[in-house]
């Protein structure tokens, strides 16, 4: 996971994306988000919002966070507010903090 973040900030792009990959396969939320991340600075948002879901099933609330601002962007306030939510009751303040900022 790791050496997945070392490899992506030295530019090897593709070396992150397989260690990510095998940790994502495990079950590892973290990486199935930076998979997501790096799908969206790639300009694949199919890919990304499937790697934000599959880390946001298993808890991660970056990628909760993440997928309520695309839908608050595609117009979509309903699952915006409810991925905030599920966010801040998870713990993230950023959650509820979104959710008051935008008034929902």
């Amino acid at each position: 996971m790791h050496l997945g973040i070392s490899d992506y900030e030295a530019g090897d792009a593709e070396s992150a994306r397989q260690w990510w990959l095998r940790a994502a396969e495990t079950g590892h939320p973290v990486a199935m988000k930076n998979l997501a991340v790096q799908a969206a600075d790639e300009g694949n948002e199919s890919q990304a919002r499937q790697w934000f879901l599959r880390a946001a099933e298993e808890g991660n609330t970056d990628a909760m966070i993440q997928l309520g601002m695309r839908a608050k962007v595609g117009g979509d306030i309903a699952s915006a507010r409810q991925w905030w939510l599920q966010a801040a009751n998870h713990g993230e303040i950023l959650g509820q903090q979104l959710i008051e900022g935008f008034g929902l």
